[in-house]
């Protein structure tokens, strides 16, 4: 499929579709090479969902991803070059920056996600359930193994994608389950216990143990702003169509102007997987099948300023609640601004499937849906409401659901396109690291087909 790269005339040597940081970190290393590259983004501002924006009092928010780890290395290579190493800070202001709040009988326990130790001793399960949890650590051990050492390849668990987390997790270790696993997957992805697949549990579970949190000042938008100024990015550039044969790319006319084409020696597409089928043309059948497949998760972020009188209240810090505890609440709490520890700020939000349905409702509704919840746990919060940002995402995050691993490990052994590649989270995590790692591994195939 495809032919040579270097045939034909070409605008530019690559064109990168989609300025998120996949796009973004991959059009980086290709300019850091000499490549003549340029990015095309259909929003006025590139950064996709690592973007952050300034709200009341100057202070930042994340519209989308929240905060890094530190095992993703390539994001304090950018701090360190474009001077941003002075605005880091420590994730939500603990040691670790990975660590919430659990309810569970109107208290809450806290449960870190990267520290085995701490899991064994969570207090929101009891002594019985905890002993259970001991039936996962075979499966977790093994699939230690096969992950060699690798932190965004998830298909190295695709053996194992054969049921979901619900299934699995619930017939071993019910209680982990419903007071640890759901309330956490539903505050970093919205996901439903059936929407995560064993093997995609398992790969997170071993790959990123052990890691800690931190954001910047100005947010996680401070690196997709700093990496978009030093690149040639063309904003409100929106593309209706890229062939892979002869690697043109249509970009929407602007009011009344003509349609324009451009052509490169290589296209990288690093949009969300599941807009590729229509946008992209010339795929083979199995491509084809792959990207069909693709699924996200809506999501929000909710942030929301409190009178004064909030200093004088004995208000809960952030806490999420499971299911059991409350079916539509994800969760509530007057806590640290997570770019600004020294600010406080409601958060509250609502469970991923309330997401979905609210996805084409207006800001007014969703905040409406949200102090109903609230009022039920915590009645004195929704007057003090002053002001509010409201986040909003149809396609958030991709689903790992039961069956994805396999395909996607079917998709990573197909044949090369010559001067096309694709990126973004969907091929690798749901982690803005992730899906970084994937646009570096498109820019090296890319560097190897225009050489």
């Amino acid at each position: 499929m495809g032919g040579d790269v270097s045939t034909g005339s070409a605008d530019h040597d690559v064109i990168v579709v989609g300025g998120g940081i996949a796009g973004l970190g991959a059009a980086h290393t290709l300019a850091q090479r000499g490549v003549d590259v340029v990015v095309l983004e259909r929003e006025d501002e590139a950064g996709g969902r690592m973007r952050s924006r300034q709200a009341w009092d100057d202070l930042w928010f994340d519209l989308g991803a929240e905060h890094l780890t530190s095992k993703d290395t390539a994001f304090l290579g950018y701090m360190r070059q474009y001077g941003l190493e002075d605005q880091k800070v420590t994730y939500l202001g603990t040691d670790t920056g990975m660590s919430f709040q659990i309810y569970r009988g109107g208290r809450s326990y806290e449960f870190d996600m990267v520290r085995p130790t701490k899991i064994l001793r969570f207090g929101a399960i009891s002594p019985r359930g905890r002993l259970q949890i001991v039936k996962l650590l075979p499966a977790m051990l093994a699939q230690m193994r096969r992950n060699r050492g690798s932190t965004f390849e998830p298909w190295r668990a695709a053996k194992v994608d054969d049921e979901s987390m619900e299934e699995w997790v619930g017939r071993l270790a019910p209680e982990f389950l419903e007071y640890a696993l759901e309330p956490m997957w539903d505050i970093v992805c919205g996901w439903d216990p059936a929407d995560i697949s064993r093997g995609f549990l398992l790969y997170v579970m071993t790959a990123y143990h052990q890691s800690t949190g931190f954001t910047l000042r100005e947010g996680a938008g401070a690196i997709t702003r700093a990496l978009a100024r030093a690149l040639d990015v063309r904003t409100g550039t929106a593309v209706t169509r890229v062939d892979v044969h002869d690697r043109t790319v249509d970009l929407e006319p602007a009011a009344g102007g003509p349609s324009s084409r451009l052509r490169a020696k290589a296209v990288l597409v690093a949009t969300p997987g599941h807009v590729v089928p229509e946008l992209v043309s010339g795929l083979d059948p199995e491509r084809t099948e792959f990207f069909a497949g693709v699924r996200y998760q809506a999501g929000d972020n909710c942030f929301f300023k409190l009178s004064d009188k909030a200093e004088e209240l004995d208000l809960p810090t952030r806490g999420f609640y499971p299911r059991k505890e409350h079916g539509e609440l994800s969760g509530v709490g007057y806590g640290v601004v997570p770019s600004s520890p020294e600010h406080r700020v409601l958060r509250a939000g609502l469970k991923g499937r309330f997401s979905t349905e609210f996805a084409d409702r207006p800001d007014a509704e969703l905040e409406a849906a949200i102090m109903a919840r609230v009022s039920e746990v915590e009645p004195e919060i929704p007057p003090l409401v002053e002001d509010r940002l409201l986040c909003r995402w149809k396609a958030a995050l991709p689903i790992f659901y039961p069956g994805y691993l396999r395909s996607l490990e079917r998709f990573n052994a197909l044949e090369a396109i010559p001067g096309v590649a694709f990126a973004g989270d969907y091929l690798a995590l749901c982690a803005t690291a992730a899906a970084h790692d994937s646009g570096q591994r498109a820019a090296a195939k890319l560097l190897a087909d225009l050489s």
